[in-house]
């Protein structure tokens, strides 16, 4: 069975506690953890999704160009914003903001050159921004988490 298809099928089954809650699962080597406020048969409200891979030859900036690439699933498309050399990261955000009166939306990821990798999602307002919890079915879900942890 693909990632995605076993990230799925855990999710139809996951039961979470009442508030916030994590999932976390292992899969060909690859540690998930989807944190959540609430969790149903269709989708997840997620605040969270994170990735460790075991290994990460191809670097950090491999990693993020191939994640703006494959990462689909998500309603705004990820672009590489900037990558920290001296701190071994990468920074991916939304291609276009989604906008709701004054207040914008946007994914953002943050990838460690450990192969940790989170997906979270900010509402920012003037000069500050907040995270907020995203709705995902477990399907674009499970093809978030395969974009992020595929290796080539």
């Amino acid at each position: 069975m693909a990632l995605n298809e076993t990230i799925s099928q855990r999710l139809d089954e996951w039961q979470p506690t009442e508030g916030r809650s994590t999932l976390n699962l292992t899969e060909a080597g690859v540690s998930i953890a989807v944190t959540a406020d609430r969790n149903d048969e269709l989708g997840t409200m997620a605040w969270e999704v994170a990735v460790k891979r075991p290994t990460l030859p191809e670097g950090v900036k491999a990693w993020a160009e191939r994640c703006a690439e494959r990462v689909t699933g998500l309603p705004e498309p990820l672009k590489v914003l900037e990558i920290d050399d001296k701190r071994d990261e990468g920074l991916l955000r939304s291609v276009r903001a989604s906008k709701r009166g004054d207040a914008r939306y946007y994914y953002e990821a943050v990838l460690s050159g450990n192969g940790e990798g989170r997906l979270r999602r900010y509402q920012a307002a003037g000069t500050r921004r907040t995270q907020v919890t995203f709705p995902i079915t477990h399907e674009a879900l499970g093809r978030v988490v395969e974009g992020f942890a595929t290796a080539e």
